[in-house]
């Protein structure tokens, strides 16, 4: 190896190295506020894959991921072998399981068994949601213009953050008829910068941060505050909500009650990009060294992922019992399969590296 190549390539791996070194719960780089024009189509595909492989993370693998052995997805290419049933776009298509839809969409969010997509004008003023309904996408006119929405994980209700000239209020829809079932108002209005809407939980309770308090309302329509003490929402897990001390480099598992209460249940690392297998397993990215490594709550034991010829990986989901990652080198990107136990790995399909995010997430960033 040259000594002008290693220096190039110690370069390229200090910029990507850089590029995942954000706080260890980052600022919700996919989710702006409803009156912000900003947040353009350009902007959302190059927010890059780093924080963009999330695919809402916490969700994916408790949904879309893991129904079943369904063959992957096709790819460009036949000569690559299947395998994952994690969604992605590509190539102007939605590709979902054994399903391939053309889309215009450019950010895409799974929760439970939902999968949502976006479609925003190149001037940034305007955002359209659809829904994968069996074979094809359904419009959700209801949400046309809204920013930074989540959805219950059975599709029931919808839920995003509005206002005229600035957030005011949490709405929630009915998604079957595009109803209004509650608005919330905001005793502090939200900078826009942060994290606060943080989604619902697996009973289709909805969690978000006013100023300093943290809210949830129940499934009966209730607002509670919940009583976590010195600890703040650094996100869901497929169990309850994840909460973190100041600059802690751990975070505990939490259940919360309909009265308020929360009950600790486990602690896990700190990371920037999280995919949960279930309650008791995550893959997850290690602050700043692009390195993965699955989490067992209860045992604590860390199983690390590699992937031959990569520098930087990012976890987006599970297959069965196989990692999918997202591995960097500097060639082309790959989407590859490991098998944390055994260590056998298989790449499902590869995409240039200026191409867009084949995973770009929208409404939060997978992140702890």
């Amino acid at each position: 190896m040259t000594d002008q190549l290693e220096r190039d390539l110690i370069a390229l791996f200090e910029e990507r190295a850089a590029q995942a070194d954000v706080p260890p719960v980052p600022m919700d780089l996919f989710a702006t506020p409803a009156a912000d024009p900003r947040w353009t189509r350009r902007r959302t595909l190059a927010l890059g894959l780093a924080a963009a492989a999330a695919v809402a993370a916490v969700a994916v693998p408790i949904g879309l991921a893991n129904r079943g052995d369904d063959p992957a997805p096709p790819t460009k290419d036949p000569e690559l072998p299947h395998g994952i049933s994690v969604p992605y776009l590509l190539d102007g298509e939605l590709h979902a399981g054994d399903l391939t839809i053309p889309t215009t969409a450019s950010a895409l969010q799974v929760t439970g068994s939902q999968l949502l997509v976006t479609s925003v004008d190149e001037d940034g003023g305007g955002v359209s949601w659809q829904r994968l309904v069996g074979d094809r996408l359904e419009d959700l006119p209801f949400l046309d213009g809204v920013f930074g929405a989540t959805v219950t994980g059975n599709g029931a209700l919808a839920a995003a953050p509005v206002g005229s000239d600035a957030t005011t209020s949490v709405r929630i829809w009915d998604v079957a008829s595009g109803a209004v079932v509650d608005t919330i108002p905001l005793a502090d209005q939200p900078s826009g910068e942060d994290p606060w809407l943080w989604g619902f939980d697996g009973e289709g309770r909805l969690y978000w941060q006013d100023g300093a308090t943290q809210r949830m309302r129940t499934t009966a329509g209730d607002v509670v505050t919940l009583r976590t003490g010195e600890l703040r929402f650094a996100g869901l897990s497929p169990g309850g909500i994840v909460l973190r001390r100041g600059s802690e480099r751990t975070a505990k598992l939490g259940v919360a009650s309909d009265s308020g209460a929360v009950q600790e249940s486990g602690e896990v690392p700190v990371s920037t990009t999280v995919a949960w297998r279930n309650s008791g397993l995550m893959a997850y990215q290690a602050p700043a060294s692009g390195l993965v490594s699955v989490y067992d709550v209860a045992s604590g034991k860390r199983t690390p992922i590699t992937v031959d010829d990569a520098f930087f990986l990012t976890p987006v989901g599970w297959s069965g019992d196989e990692v999918v990652v997202v591995a960097q080198d500097v060639g082309p990107q790959r989407v590859v399969a490991v098998d944390p136990t055994t260590g056998l790995q298989r790449l499902v399909l590869e995409f240039a590296v200026d191409d867009p995010a084949v995973f770009p997430s929208l409404g939060g960033t997978g992140a702890l």
